[in-house]
């Protein structure tokens, strides 16, 4: 339809892409083709597969160019170029596209345009409209408007004329009073819809628009009273004075109205918004009810919602803006007339609506109206900015909701008719910073605490309002001080926040000061008990003694002695109290003095009174009346006596203090008499905890100057030795000097726990092990870190082996650990800095210390991996992927220490007449493998610990060299990668005696089970026969590197043989078990020569057991020939590494081999093997049979036949070296081992540039790999698939790509750079290697089950 409309017969038409998109459109439409025919040679395909079987190319294809994709609701798709010529002469014929364009219904052009959207660029209209014959009238308002927004001034002079043409019919349009008033709202709405775009653009294009229509219409001065200051924008006359003087703008009104109104909401130009209100305001303030309550709703939406716009358009008190009284004045006259058209009497009730935010005002008046909270809000906001230029217009709004004299406002919810908040905080707190008075007024009065508290911490607020402010909130501090004390939580800052106030010039707030700081509480004034008169308070000075040689502060000691003295007995003329009264007053004195405790510094008024007072009292006359009466009230002298002596041990610098109430104590036990009482208990344990101080003192300070500390606990007696050390104690930590104390603790437990002796000029010293726990707590005590005074002692405490270590292992098969070291160590690990614990670490690791105890060793560097601090703060579940973190970062040598430590713990343990005890040792390697595998994740460090582990094994030092090849074999269950660190060598003497049949899992266990499984799962599909060649290729590459750990899948691998031959030979071949069979020879053959070990005779009789089965049943079959000889090569070979056991186990099958033989009597390789075993007898004394099996021959030279072959070969184009290449392919596709041979010139011919010798080089380098895959890394085969990869030529370049999956799983240790350089290759130039790569890890991935 587009096509015929524009007459633009190309593809793609200009309404679907223009432009930089007309190429994407293309290139979209190119793919999806390109997908299409894909689809259509395969239903093809599958059509011809059932009949002709033909296969179907392009070329051949009948249906790719009768088919297309039916999708309606699809991207548009291409015609054919015959469509489009054909379309093309219907148009010419019928005038189609002309019809189409005067279609109304439906309007296809009209639709087109509202499709394509206001921001799409349409310069096809230009074309339709120039295209147009005669008048313009048949195209749509529309498409005329939006050719006149799209042309602008790029027009061509040549069409200029047609511009113009169309803009004096849309002028016509509109100034015409004979016109229909339908088609003006047609015009203006297309333009007035876009001021509400959310594009700028589009707006500006909208108004452009606008002025070039309406600039025909003449302007009346005289008609319109504006001038410059009315009008806030000059230039947007076409707005306020030539559109209403349209001779029917009474018709389009409303709608402008409405386009105006969103408009405000999106205008981001302040002289537009202005402008807009004020036509607003001009034209509105007449309309009906509901017409002005949606425009004020829009109205406040802008005000409230807008702040921006709002801040740029109306008066500001910092700076002028030009037409924001004018614009102020516009708002007010429109929510003036909605107030009152809103408060008119109304016979009609509300109707219910949903929204939560109409509210029901009422007024005091009687008068009441249904609005929205908004526009309350907007209204007040409006008032913020002051009278405006009409007062009146002002000050009806403020008597309407602020009125003098009366109650303001109420408001409710309209749907559950309850108390609505009219007005919130936020606007009180903007009420607050405003100049009108009237407004802080308002917003101040029946302000809480709280809120007034907030306001006050609020900016931006004048100093007359803040005046105010600091005024209510004082009275409110009179009214309520607990209130507002809780509202201020940081008191400091607000008395800084009142005094930086007061510093602008604010009044009030004292009120609210005295409040706010903390003063110390006082005693209440008890003068109209005991004095009547007031006193001057002099200053405070010292306590006073016994003696009285100091003086206190009179009026506060004759205070609390008044306190005291009604509390505790009568002995003044006044009064006594009540118990309410005595309560009150105890209560009074008990908070003074817990205050005064909680102050580290100033002086203790109330606390130095009551020791005056309690000293000059029990010195005199009334002590013992005094002292009973403290007894008899229990509930008032126990909380006083605790807070004194409380007191005492918070001030113990202070001798003075402690004295006097030690003196207190002593003379109320004295005056007491042995009275049992809690008051007694509290005396007495005082005085015990302090006299016993200065017992001890004297006793510390003669044994710390005479005595070595060492000396005097070694000397010790056990019952006195917790009492003796704790003088030490506390007398080294007043010195600050434990270096020697600390030094004889770690001498003693080392004495104590290893035998070593603690002095090594001292013949007696003698462990005692029942001081182990006292020496351990003080030890942790003065050295928290455990190491840091006397660092060597120390190492030597923690990590040092037993005295007789040496000479005796106990009989756990470990050594004698002692019994603190664990808690020691704990001690260390939990508590010592980061950096104690590196030069901790360090020492350890600089080399394997043999004096130290290596289990200690392992166990704290294992504990340092687990230490709670490293993982605060971490997730307490661990991903399933998580890798463990390196988190000591050991050098190379130091992870060659760690494994020394390894090493030697293993040896300590084993003793060569214990077995159990090798067990044991093997277990402990064991689970020192996480420790040494966190340690050692980079492969450089691993390459380190095999050349270290190796070089152990060579030395050939008995068992630490087992011990070694134990641990490396542990490693590699862990680890298999590590067996590339090692050569030919090394490696052969590593697994020349390596059984790991029984041992625990390893990481290839899964691998090599689910590859094996799926191998064995043989299946009838279409694709099995290259699901299992990839099954085959990877299983192969598997056992040519890691032989024994594929050894330990044999017993599975036997299992799955059974239960299979005994088919018949057509079942049993079209099955794939005939495949299955031959795919596990050639796994049995590269297991060679591990396989023959005696750990593994029972899986491989098992399988050697499936495999005479299966030549029991079908050996007569001339198909199995090929599988026979292969299986009498792997008996030959068992035969040459096990005579004796594998001519037993023949023996039994030997009927099995007679009828092969008269199957096959041509078969050389079986007449070999039955002359060995044609006569199986035993030798009855006891010798070893003899038997003349002749020897698998010798790999011998290639035959000089292959001379001039490989001389063809060198070449790299021609016939004869294609020729060469054939005959290659033909005898290796029956023995592929021929292909050694050729690997060389094989590899160079990848790079030829004739296609059939590359493509027929890379299979029969891929058929050399699959045989033998462990070539993929010693030859040149990979280097020269490298070089395809870096050739410049594409067809070279694609054809490795094609070989890259077998490649890769060839060679899978140099997989990643592999792949990384292929991923590079698709970076860096045009080839797509994603398919490459995607099935290279998919391929990958089988191996793991995924």
């Amino acid at each position: 339809m587009c096509i015929f409309m524009f007459s633009h017969f190309t593809y793609p038409p200009p309404t679907i892409a223009m432009g930089e998109q007309v190429e994407e459109t293309k290139a979209k439409e190119l793919q999806i083709a390109a997908l299409e025919k894909q689809q259509i040679l395969e239903f093809e395909s599958y059509l011809a597969a059932a009949s002709t079987k033909q296969t179907i190319t392009e070329q051949t294809s009948l249906l790719l160019t009768q088919l297309i994709t039916m999708d309606p609701t699809g991207p548009p798709r291409k015609p054919p170029q015959a469509v489009l010529e054909q379309l093309q002469s219907l148009n010419s014929t019928h005038r189609m596209g002309h019809l189409l364009c005067r279609s109304r219904h439906p309007d296809f052009l009209l639709d087109i345009i509202q499709r394509q959207g206001a921001s799409q660029s349409m310069p096809w209209l230009a074309d339709l409209v120039e295209s147009s014959e005669g008048a313009l009238s048949h195209l749509p308002v529309q498409c005329l408007c939006e050719f006149l927004l799209s042309s602008g001034t790029l027009l061509q002079p040549e069409k200029q004329h047609k511009h113009q043409q169309l803009l004096e019919h849309l002028q016509s349009v509109l100034t015409d009073v004979k016109q229909d008033p339908q088609a003006p709202c047609e015009v203006l709405e297309y333009f007035l819809r876009r001021l509400s775009s959310p594009q700028a653009a589009s707006r500006a294009q909208a108004i452009k628009g606008l002025k070039l229509v309406l600039s025909s219409v003449a302007m009346e001065e005289e008609a319109m009273e504006i001038d410059n200051q009315q009008d806030p924008n000059g230039d947007n006359s076409w707005l306020l004075r030539q559109l209403p003087l349209l001779p029917h703008f009474r018709a389009v009104r409303p709608q402008v109205v409405q386009a105006l109104r969103q408009a405000c909401q999106v205008e981001n130009d302040p002289a537009l918004v202005s402008s807009y209100i004020y036509f607003l305001a001009l034209h509105t303030t007449h309309d009906s009810l509901p017409e002005l309550a949606d425009l004020v709703l829009d109205m406040a939406q802008l005000i409230v919602e807008r702040s921006s716009i709002i801040a740029a358009i109306l008066p500001a008190t910092d700076h002028d803006i030009p037409g924001a009284l004018s614009t102020q004045n516009a708002l007010m006259l429109m929510f003036c007339s909605y107030l009152q058209k809103a408060r008119e009497p109304r016979r009609e009730a509300y109707t219910w609506s949903e929204s939560q935010d109409q509210i029901l005002v009422t007024w005091s008046t009687g008068e009441e109206s249904t609005m929205h909270i908004l526009v309350v809000h907007a209204m007040i906001i409006l008032l913020n900015y002051g009278p405006g230029q009409d007062l009146n217009l002002f000050e009806s709004l403020l008597e309407t909701w602020f009125p003098l004299g009366k109650e303001t406002p109420k408001a409710y919810l309209v749907d559950t008719s309850e108390e609505a908040l009219l007005i919130p905080d936020w606007l009180k707190l903007r009420m607050i910073r405003s100049n009108v008075d009237r407004l802080v007024d308002a917003a101040l009065t029946d302000l809480e605490p709280p809120q007034l508290v907030l306001f006050i911490q609020s900016f931006g607020i004048p100093v007359k309002s803040m005046s105010k402010l600091l005024h209510t909130l004082d009275q409110a501090v009179t009214t309520d001080p607990l209130s507002v004390g809780e509202a201020v939580l940081d008191k400091s800052y607000m008395a800084q926040l009142v005094e930086v106030q007061h510093h602008r010039g604010a009044t009030g707030g004292q009120m609210l000061v005295q409040v706010v700081q903390l003063e110390q509480p006082r005693l209440p004034d008890y003068s109209r008990l005991c004095s009547t008169t007031h006193r001057q308070t002099l200053p405070v000075t010292a306590l006073s003694n016994k003696d009285g040689t100091k003086v206190t502060d009179q009026t506060e000691v004759k205070q609390v002695a008044s306190v005291l003295l009604k509390l505790f007995g009568s002995g003044t003329l006044e009064p006594e109290w009540n118990k309410a009264e005595k309560q009150q007053a105890f209560r009074t004195l008990q908070k003074t003095l817990a205050v005064e405790l909680q102050q580290s510094t100033g002086e203790k008024k109330t606390l130095n009174s009551t020791i005056v007072f309690f000293n000059e009292i029990l010195n005199s006359t009334r002590s013992t009346s005094f002292v009973n009466s403290l007894l008899q009230t229990p509930q008032l002298a126990c909380p006083l006596l605790r807070l004194m002596t409380t007191a005492a041990v918070k001030t113990s610098n202070q001798e003075d203090v402690v004295q006097s109430i030690i003196s207190i104590c002593q003379d109320i036990m004295r005056i007491s008499a042995g009275n049992k009482s809690s008051v007694m208990t509290i005396v007495k344990h005082f005085l015990r905890k302090h006299t016993l101080k200065q017992e001890q003192k004297s006793q510390v300070v003669q044994l710390s100057s005479t005595e070595d500390p060492l000396q005097v606990l070694q000397q010790s007696p056990i019952l006195k030795l917790e009492r003796t050390g704790q003088l030490l104690l506390d007398e080294g930590l007043k010195l600050h000097n434990t270096e020697k104390l600390v030094e004889a603790m770690g001498r003693l437990l080392l004495q104590d726990t290893t035998g070593f002796p603690a002095q090594t000029d001292s013949i007696s010293s003698v462990a005692r092990p029942e001081r182990t726990g006292l020496l351990i707590d003080w030890l942790a005590s003065f050295e928290p870190e455990l190491i840091g005074s006397c660092t060597s002692l120390q190492m030597q405490l923690l990590f040092s082996k037993s005295h007789n270590h040496q000479t005796a292992v106990s009989k756990s098969g470990s050594s004698s650990t002692q019994s603190c070291r664990p808690y020691l160590l704990t001690l260390l690990t939990h508590r010592a800095s980061w950096a104690t614990l590196h030069h901790c670490l360090q020492n350890l690791l600089n080399e394997c210390d043999q004096k130290y105890d290596p289990t200690a060793v392992l166990d704290f560097l294992w504990a340092l991996t687990c230490n709670p601090k490293l993982w605060q703060g971490r997730e307490k579940f661990t991903p399933k992927h998580h890798s463990a973190e390196d988190i000591l970062g050991l050098t190379s040598a130091q992870t060659l220490a760690l494994v020394g430590y390894i090493v030697e713990e293993a040896l300590l343990t084993v003793r060569e007449s214990e077995t159990h005890l090798q067990q044991i040792a093997l277990d402990k390697m064991e689970s020192r493998l996480p420790l040494l595998l966190q340690c050692t994740s980079g492969g450089q460090e691993m390459a380190a610990v095999a050349r270290y582990l190796v070089d152990i094994m060579s030395a050939k030092t008995g068992t630490k060299s087992d011990i070694a090849h134990q641990l490396l074999l542990k490693l590699y269950l862990r680890i298999p990668g590590l067996i590339h660190h090692l050569v030919d060598v090394e490696l052969d003497k590593f697994l020349a005696g390596a059984c790991v049949n029984e041992w625990s899992s390893s990481v290839l266990d899964g691998m090599s089970h689910t590859l094996f499984t799926a191998l064995t799962a043989t299946s009838q599909s279409k694709d099995w026969t290259r699901r299992s060649q990839e099954y085959e290729l990877l299983a192969r590459k598997m056992a040519s590197v890691h032989p024994i750990l594929v050894l330990r899948q044999l017993p599975m691998l036997a299992a799955t043989l059974r239960g299979r031959v005994h088919l018949d030979f057509a079942v049993f071949r079209s099955r794939n078990h005939l495949n299955l069979f031959q795919q596990v020879v050639g796994i049995l053959e590269l297991l060679q020569p591990h396989i023959f070990l005696q750990e593994y005779s029972e899986g491989l009789e098992d399988t050697l057991r499936s495999y005479f089965a299966l030549f029991k049943y079908h050996g007569h079959m001339k198909d199995l020939l090929s599988l026979l000889n292969r299986f009498i090569s792997l008996l030959q070979g068992f035969i040459s590494y096990d005579a004796q056991r594998a001519l037993k186990y023949l023996q039994k099958h030997a009927h099995v081999l007679s009828d092969l033989q008269i199957f096959h009597p041509n078969l050389p390789s079986l007449r070999t093997l039955l002359s060995g075993i044609s006569l199986p007898k035993t030798d009855e004394e006891g010798g070893e049979i003899i038997v003349a099996v002749a020897a698998p021959p010798p790999a011998a030279d290639p035959s000089p036949v292959w001379t001039p072959r490989l001389a063809s070969l060198s070449k790299m184009q021609g016939d004869d070296v294609y020729t060469a290449l054939q005959e290659l392919d033909h005898l290796s596709s029956r023995k592929p081992s021929i292909l050694d041979t050729f690997c060389e010139p094989i590899s160079e011919l990848l790079l030829s540039p004739t296609s059939n010798i590359r493509t027929l080089a890379h299979v029969l380098l891929a058929r050399h790999l699959r045989h033998n895959p462990a070539a993929a890394t010693v030859g040149t085969s990979l280097a020269a698939f490298l070089r395809c990869l870096e050739s410049d030529q594409a067809d070279v370049l694609n054809t490795a790509l094609e070989r890259l999956p077998e490649i890769v799983l060839c060679a899978q240790e140099h997989a990643l750079p592999l792949l990384q350089k292929v991923f590079n290759l698709g970076m860096c130039s045009n080839v797509n290697t994603v398919p490459h790569i995607s099935k290279t890890i998919a391929l990958l991935n089988v191996q793991t089950g995924c």
